[in-house]
């Protein structure tokens, strides 16, 4: 990261901060993107233009729980201290419990969609395991194979829009 004043620019693909780092900002895109990936590489969003990242830790008094990455055409984000943010927070009570109630419930949802893909990623070797077991010469096996190849045609279809990566 290249660093100007409270201004960071990151190169396509460059790590902004991993999973379990200790908090030190929260960032306001400016330009490109970034990627937010569990601990296990699902996808879970793209922050833009415009959108912050990185502020669940400090509002939830946590260490990071997922991966930040610049985009592939790189990322300009406005680096923002805690204090700042908790100071913005503690200014309204209401606020300060609605941005709390949803940010536990945006870290509650990216935990249960990694505990899904991970079981999509076991369906799916499971699968194809079982297709390499069948006896291909018997007819009631090629005709079972066939099914079971569209059903993993169907997880990898779903593996692909969750961004499971084997």
């Amino acid at each position: 990261m290249k660093l100007e004043n409270d201004i960071g620019v990151w190169e396509p693909n460059e790590l902004v901060y991993k999973a379990s780092d200790l908090p030190s900002y929260s960032y306001l895109v400016i330009e490109g993107h970034a990627q937010i990936v569990s601990p296990s590489g699902l996808r879970l969003s793209s922050i833009g233009y415009n959108e912050l990242f990185g502020e669940a830790s400090f509002i939830l008094g946590k260490n990071r729980t997922v991966t930040a990455v610049a985009g592939e055409d790189g990322l300009t984000a406005r680096l923002i201290k805690s204090d700042h943010l908790i100071a913005k927070l503690k200014q309204d009570i209401f606020l300060s419990a609605l941005v709390r109630k949803l940010e536990a419930r945006l870290s509650n949802s990216n935990e249960k969609s990694e505990v899904l893909a991970n079981g999509m990623k076991d369906i799916s070797t499971e699968i194809t395991a079982f297709i390499d077991s069948i006896n291909e010469r018997n007819a009631d096996g090629r005709v079972l194979i066939n099914k079971l190849n569209e059903l993993e045609k169907e997880f990898e279809f779903l593996k692909w829009n969750f961004g499971i990566v084997d």
